[in-house]
């Protein structure tokens, strides 16, 4: 069973940023002030009306009470593009790099 999202227009990085603001009580609007990005940047990707920019997830990691690391961004953004069986695949390499099972 897959843990994409099944809303249209929503996106497996758009979906995940909704709820990590919804279960921290965080609006979009502050977001945008703590991101410095224009409001309708922020609404839009979190609306999954737009993809996120590489400058979108770096100024997104830098916002400390998310809690989010850029690596864990990047991943929410290469699952929209590729599924999300790479991320199992990334998984298995850095385990396999690192001597684990």
């Amino acid at each position: 069973m897959s843990c994409l999202p099944k809303m249209i227009g929503m996106s497996y990085f758009s979906d995940n940023l909704s709820k990590r603001l919804e279960n921290l009580g965080m609006t979009k609007y502050r977001l945008h002030k703590l991101m410095g990005l224009s409001e309708s940047i922020v609404i839009n990707v979190t609306n999954g009306a737009r993809k996120p920019s590489e400058e979108f997830i770096k100024k997104l990691a830098s916002v400390d009470e998310l809690g989010l690391t850029y690596p864990e961004l990047l991943a929410w953004k290469l699952t929209d593009e590729y599924g999300e069986d790479i991320l199992k695949e990334a998984i298995e390499i850095v385990k396999a790099k690192r001597g684990l099972k």
